[in-house]
């Protein structure tokens, strides 16, 4: 499953559990230890105004998995 690259600009929403589990899917093999950490950013108000791709970004330089290959274009 490939992010959607539309939604990279898009502000994250912590409050939506469907934007985190979004997220938390792109990463199967680390489903788990992802879904933590954006609790954990979230609840620190770390992603406060970040938009996907910062989101994906964190992933990538605190976690160390890659970003999502993208499925769509603009």
């Amino acid at each position: 499953m490939g992010r959607d690259k539309r939604k990279d600009d898009i502000l994250f929403d912590c409050s939506n559990y469907d934007e985190k589990y979004y997220v938390a899917k792109l990463y199967p093999e680390a489903y788990n230890e992802v879904m933590e950490f954006l609790e954990l950013k979230c609840r620190s108000k770390d992603f406060y105004h970040s938009n996907h791709m910062h989101v994906y970004r964190q992933i990538k330089q605190e976690l160390g998995y890659e970003i999502p290959v993208s499925t769509s274009s603009r």
